[in-house]
């Protein structure tokens, strides 16, 4: 019931090469969320800088599995040689899906142990000192963060509609378990929040609103 030249472990219909199924992935396959993207792609790249020249049909397990025991060997962390395995996995398991190869040869690949490192809290006062060296917006924002424990990504996705202030409260819908929750806002909150819902008011226009309390203004990643 196979393609002769899969039985023969020669080239696939339509052979194509790593890059070209990477192409196909990131354009209609991938499901990645905007920022997930964002810090993959220096992953996928390297990969595409090993692979991808390489034949769907002569990508095995032996050159997979060699590439990332050298890259162990010039000391990346195990972190990162499993987000190598991860990304690899993601895709060729797309590339077996669309019919453009038989099998995953990273599929019985193991991620490797990474042990559990244990969070460090802040130290009183160190809360202080992060906003006071803060300019008065990014202050808010992380102040925000910090009285709601919203993820980064939940913050960047959050409505308007979600928000009551009257009722001082916040909904976060489709979280990473899957059920929405409702989270008590603090005072300070309710005063950041009732004043960016002044400023969004005034950025508006008839022909653009943006429905989002942030937006990508919620990633202040430097």
């Amino acid at each position: 019931g196979e393609p002769w030249e899969w039985v023969l472990d020669r080239a696939s219909p339509g052979e194509r090469t790593f890059r070209e199924l990477v192409t196909d992935w990131l354009e209609r396959g991938s499901r990645w969320s905007e920022n997930t993207r964002a810090r993959n792609i220096p992953t996928i790249n390297r990969l595409l800088t090993e692979f991808g020249d390489v034949s769907l049909s002569k990508l095995n397990r032996t050159a997979i599995e060699g590439y990332l025991a050298q890259r162990r060997s010039e000391g990346i962390a195990k972190a990162t040689a499993n987000r190598y395995l991860c990304a690899m996995n993601v895709v060729l398991n797309k590339g077996v899906e669309w019919g453009y190869m038989r099998d995953n040869p990273a599929a019985d690949l193991k991620i490797v142990p990474e042990g559990r490192k244990l969070p460090r809290p802040y130290r009183e006062g160190e809360v202080p000192a992060l906003l006071q060296s803060l300019d008065a917006a990014e202050r808010d924002l992380a102040t925000v963060y910090l009285e709601t424990a919203l993820r980064l990504g939940e913050l960047e996705k959050l409505l308007w509609a979600d928000v009551d202030l009257a009722g001082r409260t916040l909904t976060v819908r489709g979280p990473k378990n899957g059920r929405d929750r409702v989270v008590p806002l603090s005072g300070s909150a309710v005063r950041i929040l009732t004043e960016r819902r002044r400023e969004w008011k005034a950025e508006q226009s008839e022909e653009h609103a943006d429905l989002r309390v942030y937006g990508s203004r919620a990633n202040i990643r430097k």
